[in-house]
């Protein structure tokens, strides 16, 4: 077996971080392969802006340590400009949670997603629905590559940080672009509430609590809340396996639409396993 194959892993926002983190520690415990993990955000700003910075950070960092393969997780701006970059510099691509649909245009998510895919070589998908909807892509453009079913890892890293869990009752609130929180709740009490601020492209219309945290600590307010208020995917992915489903209050049509495969831990460990199976074939 070849020892020392480079995968690079991009990580952008606060979901790419939790999605991937699990991955990323196995991989760095791997003895058959280097494992280096980019961060690709440095400030706040426009998506023009976090595009071209993303784009220069990933582009910088392929051609310092020239990975073989570099991971790309999910639909957000700087992840589409990481697997440009990739692209451009002859890097082999897989992106996780390829062919998933938010079905709701106004957050440009599937743009970007079905972006990376199309740049992507190998295709790691969380449901059969989502590999018909890459073949259609690879499809349209006359394109070859690897798919693979690997269900999702939102599960698959539950450590927990309780340091900042108040000693009251209180509500979580985690809100993303394209939804005021006051417009859609206009009784909304902001007493008791603990409020997390959305992706660097974002903003709300009341102050955070925390402009961003670490996942654990994260998990620990949300598995411990009164009430969870959000647009983010994790009112399908991970409140459920914390909350009743009347502790959850969708915020929005941002995910009102989204394709979920089943929900169930173990997609870190499968990809580990595909890479770990297909770098013979593809790096020897």
């Amino acid at each position: 077996m070849v020892v020392g194959i480079k995968i690079m892993v991009f990580v952008g926002c606060r979901s790419d971080e939790g999605l991937t983190s699990k991955i990323i520690k196995l991989l760095q415990e791997a003895d058959w392969c280097e494992c280096h993990k980019i961060e690709l955000i440095t400030s706040t700003g426009p998506l023009d802006v976090l595009y071209i910075g993303a784009f220069d950070i990933a582009n910088n960092y392929i051609r310092l340590i020239k990975p073989d393969l570099v991971l790309c997780t999910g639909d957000r701006t700087e992840m589409a400009a990481a697997a440009q970059a990739s692209f451009t510099n002859n890097i082999k691509i897989a992106h996780f949670y390829a062919g998933c649909m938010a079905l709701d245009w106004s957050t440009h998510d599937d743009t970007y997603r079905h972006i990376i895919t199309l740049l992507a070589d190998i295709a790691l998908c969380e449901s059969y629905e989502a590999v018909l909807n890459v073949w259609k892509l690879w499809d349209s453009i006359g394109k070859k590559g690897r798919v693979f079913i690997v269900g999702n890892s939102h599960l698959d890293d539950l450590e927990f940080d309780d340091s900042l869990v108040p000693p009251y009752a209180y509500n979580l609130v985690l809100i993303n672009k394209a939804t005021k929180l006051k417009e859609k709740l206009p009784d909304f009490n902001k007493e008791n509430t603990i409020i997390i601020g959305p992706n660097p492209d974002g903003e709300v219309d009341l102050e955070p609590t925390y402009r961003n945290i670490p996942r654990a600590q994260y998990l620990s307010l949300l598995k411990n809340c009164n009430k969870f208020y959000s647009n983010s995917s994790d009112v399908h992915y991970i409140a459920p396996h914390f909350l009743k489903p009347e502790q959850i209050i969708q915020i929005g049509a941002r995910n009102k639409n989204r394709q979920i495969g089943k929900i169930e831990p173990g997609a870190s460990y499968k990809i580990v396993e595909i890479l770990e199976e297909m770098n013979k074939d593809l790096y020897q």
